[in-house]
């Protein structure tokens, strides 16, 4: 308590000091702590459940096709088979997900995110209800219609109404009974798709249809995301080989004695993987990037240590005779030493308070760039241990060295003269300065690479207008519309829209462009020969099914061939516009008129067109065979499709014209997801948007502090060497040369750390180069305006210590002195 106090003299004597260390290491310490809070969520976090470490996702083994894989699906039936015949796993369980269903609620029906799972997935995973029961085996039944909801829709849809176990409500127009409230913290196995509310799987016909039955799902229908808890003891590799064989055999027992078919079971082979983190393209997608930034921030840190580190040493010189007279009344080393080390931790207090509340603010922005759920995010005791941790590091790094300096005298001399010490302190912070100028060489670099990344990706040719076209997606099934009545109202919509005043065409797609979800269809062409080990029963092309006009409203150019027109009918031969790349895999770019099929006994389809190439999934994947197909040869309109609207306005001007188009036709109707392609595909790009402006920004702020700590060490340097250069100047030394003189040794310091950070930029590139697109990681231009920018900004920093030395009085030098 003596030291803490003394500790708070001493800051409240130096408040510019106390405020700079503060506000530099609140910087430092909020981005790493806003950084590790999104690590901690997608990559450390676990699931709420019991022994989470015991779960693993069971899929088979698939094959790559372009830019996704695709494996086969588990079946029900085959769950079944593997609970009862294997001694490996402890319980099994499918939950299909990511539909939205319509949920009604005192005739109010409201969107939400649906999900129907196995008997046994709750008990599987070990979930404990917050209020009433989980869904268990008793609930297998089409006619025991039940839900849980979990406690974030609760609390958001019924107000946290305590009185919501027996509630009745209605999904998709299926009346329904809420049997309980899952736990807090419990949103669903896939983190970026959060269930609002969940039903059996032996529901999911009748939901789906949007009218009671008692129709049963079938044994052969998919199991949808299958996860698996195994006993104690036993590994993920000793589970699968006993699972394997055993899938094979319930597969068989389904298929019957079906030749071609058992030919591809005998391939499957399955994949346990560990499940207790749960499932999330976020981590994928966006781990090593966070990997990137936080080693980003960290540096930063790094070099707000340093420049209080230099800030230290320059104050202690000035309390040299303090600390001697304190050892010459009988003070330990240690004691002094700890006395410092209090004012840095005191310090590291302050910096760390200020920067949790800015970590507070930037995850927020950060959450809304990377896409993580609220749900999984929390300011827990162990993001609260990291920013602690990282105060107690922060204090030692600049502390610790400067305590030891500034300790480390011959307190008698120390009382005589002034001048101990000070060649020794001078050289480290130079070192310190020098260090800096390596790490913010790396960070600029790095932040020049990713930018040039950013630009190259958001110039990619696309193979479609993004300009002037709005997407709108409608679901109306959530709505009652079912059979004729969907493609009737698919089509109200189209004429309604199209009459809009700056509306120049419409059009219908599937999966919206630049979304992130495709529909992949198998396809058999007779006469192709297998390459590259492909195999022939496991061709899978990306499909979509178009309206009238839709090359022309997404603004897709044609390449050979016609487009869909009015003679493409249910009763005609079916046809479909292929791409490039699909043409040349199977024709070798001779595809018009060619034939092909979705596999035995489908009717054959003939390729009336060639489209150019186009971005279907993501901007950097690569070529994939993709087709289109007209709607108006399908007796069955899909349950939920995109309208593309192409415009001679700006798009977000008819966005309320086009609400007001879909009241009219049916106030009920929903629609969501409004936006445009151009937005869309911003939106793709979010990720590398955030990784170059962050990266930019930090290695600003990197360069900033290294010219601060050039700065500080040089007039440092200037003022404990007014004495030499008094005598330079006494003997003939003209002010010109001393300036030079300041000059060419900042050159040689920032040339020093330039050398080492160069070593250490070039290897720092190399381990992000597949984070890059269309740039080398050893990009020299890159590399030189990041060193020509390091070298300027220092040599402006020394300017007025330099113009400050060569204007030294000699006479007035040489007197103090």
């Amino acid at each position: 308590m003596h030291d803490l106090r003394f500790a708070l003299r001493t800051l409240r004597k130096s408040p510019g000091f106390a405020l700079v260390a503060i506000l530099s290491l609140a910087l430092g310490t909020g981005a790493n702590t806003a950084i590790f809070s999104l690590i901690d969520a997608v990559m450390l976090r676990l699931l709420p459940v019991s022994h989470p470490e015991e779960l693993v996702f069971v899929n088979t083994n698939g094959v790559q096709m372009g830019s996704v894989r695709v494996s086969e699906s588990i079946r029900l039936g085959s769950l079944d088979y593997l609970t009862q015949h294997s001694g490996t796993i402890a319980g099994i369980a499918g939950e299909v997900s990511g539909a939205k269903v319509g949920v009604g609620v005192d005739g109010q029906v409201d969107r939400a995110a649906g999900q129907f799972v196995s008997p046994d997935f709750y008990s599987t995973l070990g979930v404990v209800p917050f209020r009433g029961r989980i869904l268990n085996a008793q609930d297998a039944n089409p006619d025991a219609r039940f839900a849980v909801v979990s406690y974030a829709y609760w609390q958001r849809r019924f107000g946290a109404d305590p009185a919501i176990v027996g509630r009745k409500i209605t999904l998709n127009h299926v009346p329904f009974t809420v049997v309980g409230v899952t736990s807090r913290d419990f949103y669903g196995v896939a983190m970026d798709n959060p269930v609002d509310i969940a039903a059996p799987v032996a529901t999911m016909p009748q939901v789906d249809s949007g009218k009671m039955s008692s129709e049963q799902v079938k044994p052969d229908e998919a199991a949808g995301t299958v996860i698996a808890r195994l006993k104690p003891g036993v590994s993920a590799q000793q589970a699968a080989a006993e699972l394997t064989p055993l899938l094979r055999q319930s597969l068989i027992q389904m298929n019957g004695e079906n030749p071609s078919r058992f030919q591809a079971i005998s391939k499957l082979i399955l994949e346990l993987t560990p499940a207790g983190q749960g499932l999330t393209h976020v981590r994928s997608q966006f781990s090593e990037s966070l990997k990137v930034l936080m080693a980003v921030v960290a540096m930063v840190l790094l070099i707000a240590c340093a420049n209080i580190a230099n800030l230290l040493l320059a104050k202690s010189s000035a309390r040299r005779r303090e600390i001697a007279i304190r050892m010459s009344l009988g003070s330990t080393r240690w004691r002094l030493v700890r006395q410092l080390l209090t004012e840095s931790l005191l310090l590291a207090a302050g910096g760390g308070a200020l920067g949790f509340m800015f970590a507070m603010w930037a995850r927020d922005v950060l959450v809304q760039a990377v896409g993580v759920p609220g749900a999984a995010l929390s300011w827990d005791f162990r993001v609260l241990g990291f920013t602690a941790g990282v105060c107690l590091l922060s204090a030692l790094l600049f502390g610790t060295l400067p305590a030891l300096r500034a300790t480390a005298v011959d307190y008698a001399a120390a009382l005589k003269s002034s001048t101990i010490g000070r060649t020794g302190r001078f050289v480290l912070g130079r070192a310190l300065v020098a260090a800096q100028v390596a790490l913010s060489l790396a960070l600029l670099m790095g932040a020049g690479l990713f930018l040039y990344t950013f630009r190259n990706l958001d110039q990619v040719d696309l193979g479609y207008s993004r300009k002037d076209v709005l997407m709108v997606t409608m679901d109306p099934q959530l709505a009652g519309y079912t059979g004729p009545r969907l493609a009737e109202i698919y089509r109200e919509a189209q004429d309604r829209i199209a009459q809009l005043p700056g509306v120049r065409s419409v059009s219908l797609m599937g999966d919206r462009l630049m979304s992130g979800n495709i529909t992949l269809s198998g396809v058999t062409v007779p006469g192709y020969t297998p390459k590259n080990g492909e195999d022939p029963k496991r061709m899978w092309v990306i499909t979509t099914g178009t309206g009238p006009h839709f090359l022309a409203t997404s603004g897709i150019q044609l390449m050979a061939g016609r487009d869909f027109d009015d003679r493409d009918t249910e009763h005609s031969p079916v046809v479909a516009l292929i791409n490039e790349t699909m043409a040349q895999h199977f024709w070798n770019g001779n595809a018009i008129g060619r034939q092909f099929s979705g596999g035995p006994g489908e009717p054959p389809i003939e390729v009336v067109g060639v489209v150019r190439d186009l971005k279907y999934f993501g901007v950097r994947e690569g070529k994939q065979d993709v087709m289109f197909i007209p709607t108006s040869q399908h007796p069955e309109a899909p349950a939920h499709a995109t309208l593309l609207v192409r415009t001679v306005i700006d798009p977000s001007r008819v966005v309320a014209s086009v609400r007001a188009a879909f009241r009219a036709i049916d106030p009920a109707l929903p629609i969501y997801d409004l936006i445009t392609i151009d937005q869309q595909v911003e939106k793709s790009l979010s990720l590398q948007r955030l990784l170059a402006l962050l990266s930019a920004f930090f290695g600003g702020l990197a360069l900033m502090l290294a010219v601060i700590g050039l700065y500080g060490v040089l007039s440092y340097s200037v003022a404990q060497r007014s004495g030499e250069i008094g005598i330079r100047m006494a003997l003939g030394a003209q002010p010109a040369a001393v300036l030079r003189m300041i000059l060419a040794e900042t050159a040689r310091l920032v040339f020093a750390g330039l050398v080492a950070g160069i070593a250490l930029a070039l290897s720092g590139a190399y381990l992000v180069r597949s984070m890059l697109f269309g740039v080398k990681p050893t990009d020299a231009t890159t590399l030189v305006a990041a060193a020509a920018i390091l070298l300027a900004c220092g040599l402006m920093a020394a300017f007025w210590p330099a113009r400050r030395a060569s204007r030294v009085d000699p006479m007035v030098a040489l007197r103090h002195e």
